[in-house]
C-alpha cells in the first residue's frame, strides 16, 4: 500500500535518484535494449571486471529489477522500476519463506519476524526509494542461513540434503553477483557457529572462560585488521574508503566500527532542518520512514550490545539467527560511511531480538540515543 501512495510525491524520475545512473548502465552493457537478450559486448565488460572469488563486480542482483518494466513497455516509465524494485524484493523473500516451509526449517515465529522485517519495515521501504541490489543479497544470506541450518539438522533424508546444497549453492551465486566481499562474512559465521559449539577444541575452551562482550571486541578488531592489511587489494570495496573527512577515523580499530556503526543507523542526518532531500528524489515521505527505521535499528543495535552475555541462553536457532545477524553487520567495514542500506541486510536477523522480552532493551535508550546525537550534530554544526 504505501508503495502505491508514495509513488506520485516524487518529484524527479525515479531513475535518477541516487546512483540510478550506474544501475542503468549496468544494464546497458549485459542487456541489449532492443532485443532484451544478452549483450554482444557482455564477455568482454564482464572479463574487464576485478573478481571477487571468482565473481566479477557486476552489478548483476538489479538486471530482473530493470528487465521487468523493459518487458512490459517499450519506453517504461520510472515509476515502473520502483513497483518493480518492490516487487522483486518481496519475490526474494518469499522464495526464501517457501524454502523454510518446505523444509520445516524456521519455527513460524522466526519465518514470520524476518521475512516481515525484510519486505514491509521501515527500513526496507526506504531503501527501495532508489534503485539498489540489496534484494538479491537479503534474498541470498536468507536462503544461505535456511540451508544451513537445514544442514545442521540430524536425521534429514538424502532428498532434503540434496535440495538443501542445491539452495545453498543458489544462496552463494544471490550473494557472490550482488556483494562478493560477503563471502567472508560466510565463513565467520561457520567459523563461529563451529567455535560456538566446542568444535575448535582448544580455542572453543578459551572462548568458554571468556566475557562475550570482549570476544566480540576481539573479533571487530581483528576484523578491521583483516580488512586493511590482509585482505587482497582486488578483494576491496573502493567506497569502504568514501567518507570525507571521517576516512581517517573510520579505519581505526574498534573506534573505525563504531563511526561506521552510528552513522549507518542514523544517515541521513540530522532530520531537523533535514537538506538531502535529492536523496529521495524529493520525495517527503521517506524522512517519516527513516526516523522510524533509524529507531528500529538504534533499538535492535542496542539491544544487540546489552545481550551479549544473555544470547547464550536462548534457544539454539534463535541464538544461531542472532550470530548471523551480528555477522552480516560486521560487513559494513566493507562499505561507504554514512549509508543507512548497508545496515539493511542485517536487521531482519537481529530483529527476532525484539520479539524476546528478555533481550530487548526499553524503547526509551533508542530514543534518548537518536534525540542525543540530533542534538550532537546540531552543536557540531555551530562550532
Amino acid at each position: 500500500m504505501f508503495v502505491f501512495i508514495s509513488a506520485p510525491f516524487f518529484q524527479i524520475p525515479y531513475d535518477e535518484i541516487g546512483v540510478g545512473f550506474t544501475y542503468l548502465d549496468t544494464f546497458n552493457m549485459v542487456i541489449d535494449s532492443t532485443t532484451l537478450g544478452l549483450s554482444s559486448g557482455l564477455g568482454e565488460y564482464y572479463s574487464d571486471k576485478e573478481s571477487v572469488f571468482g565473481f566479477g563486480k557486476v552489478y548483476f542482483g538489479i538486471i530482473p529489477i530493470i528487465f521487468l518494466p523493459n518487458l512490459i513497455a517499450i519506453e517504461p516509465e520510472p515509476h515502473l522500476l520502483y513497483y518493480s524494485m518492490s516487487l522483486f524484493s518481496l519475490i526474494y523473500v518469499a522464495l526464501a519463506a517457501f524454502v523454510s516451509r518446505f523444509y520445516n526449517i524456521l519455527t513460524s515465529k522466526n519465518l514470520l519476524i524476518i521475512a516481515l522485517y525484510a519486505t514491509v519495515s521501515p527500513t526496507f521501504l526506504e531503501i527501495n526509494s532508489t534503485l539498489h541490489r540489496y534484494s538479491m543479497l537479503i534474498g541470498g544470506l536468507f536462503l544461505f542461513l535456511l540451508s544451513y541450518i537445514g544442514l545442521r539438522e540430524k536425521n534429514r533424508s538424502k532428498s532434503d540434503v540434496f535440495g538443501l546444497l542445491i539452495f545453498t549453492i543458489i544462496s552463494i551465486f544471490f550473494i557472490g553477483f550482488s556483494k562478493p566481499q560477503i563471502i567472508y562474512v560466510l565463513i565467520m559465521f561457520i567459523s563461529l557457529d563451529l567455535l560456538f559449539a566446542n568444535k575448535l577444541h582448544l580455542i572453543s575452551r578459551i572462548f568458554i572462560r571468556m566475557d562475550r562482550r570482549l570476544f566480540f571486541v576481539l573479533v571487530v578488531f581483528f576484523l578491521q585488521i583483516f580488512s586493511l592489511f590482509i585482505l587482497p587489494e582486488e578483494h576491496k570495496s573502493i567506497a569502504a574508503n568514501y567518507g570525507g573527512q571521517l576516512t581517517a577515523l573510520a579505519n581505526v580499530p574498534i573506534l573505525g566500527f563504531i563511526l561506521r556503526l552510528v552513522y549507518a543507523v542514523l544517515s541521513p542526518f540530522p532530520w531537523v532542518g533535514f537538506a538531502q532531500w535529492e536523496l529521495y528524489g524529493f520525495n517527503y515521505m521517506f524522512l517519516f520512514v527513516h526516523i522510524i527505521s533509524a529507531f528500529l535499528a538504534a533499538w535492535i543495535i542496542l539491544s544487540v550490545i546489552f545481550s551479549l552475555n544473555k544470547i547464550w541462553q536462548i534457544e539454539y536457532q534463535d541464538r544461531l539467527i542472532i550470530i548471523f545477524g551480528i555477522c552480516v553487520l560486521f560487513s559494513i567495514n566493507f562499505s561507504a560511511i554514512g549509508f543507512h542500506v548497508y545496515l539493511a541486510p542485517a536487521l531482519p536477523f537481529l530483529s527476532i531480538l525484539l520479539s524476546n522480552k528478555g533481550l530487548r532493551v526499553n524503547a526509551i535508550y533508542p530514543l534518548i540515543f537518536c534525540i542525543t546525537l540530533e542534538v550532537v550534530a546540531h552543536m557540531a554544526r555551530l562550532i
